[in-house]
């Protein structure tokens, strides 16, 4: 397998086109989930961008805590949509167990949409914003992410 390097310029760009593919469909979110720890730096440039809460999920981490933090927030400011980010949906495992976990635990009356950075078609978790796509059917191929996984070389 081979590596494909996703550098600083791919992710500004990647990042402009998920908020493009959110305006075209009119979609703005009120809170943004990044998921540790890819998701993490996404979740900070899209929570500037929108000058919205942004909080960051370890799928370790007890759902509860992200509800309480949720329903807080949500007391002084509704909070409809909840937008969860990742930097990549590979084969969906993540994204499904937060969603899976969000459906049980959540219970506020907003929605959960997801957005990555790189979406992979042959995940099995159907994201509904991605700034690029690849098929690892076609090319097996690892993702590094150089902004977070490789600054330092």
């Amino acid at each position: 397998m081979s590596n494909k390097f996703f550098t600083d310029e791919d992710l500004r760009v990647t990042t402009k086109k998920l908020v493009q593919r959110m305006s075209e469909v009119g979609y703005r979110p009120d809170a943004i989930v990044g998921m540790v720890r890819g998701g993490a730096p996404v979740a900070v440039l899209l929570s500037h961008f929108y000058n919205i809460p942004c909080y960051c999920f370890n799928k370790t981490e007890d759902m509860r805590g992200l509800v309480n933090t949720l329903d807080q927030y949500g007391s002084g400011r509704p909070i409809k949509h909840v937008l969860v980010v990742d930097d990549i949906n590979d084969t969906g495992a993540t994204l499904e167990e937060f969603h899976l976990q969000a459906q049980t635990f959540i219970d506020l009356d907003c929605d959960f949409s997801y957005a990555v950075l790189v979406d992979n078609v042959g995940s099995t978790f159907k994201v509904d914003f991605a700034g690029m796509v690849i098929d690892k059917n076609n090319d097996p191929c690892w993702i590094v992410f150089v902004p977070w996984e490789m600054w330092w070389d």
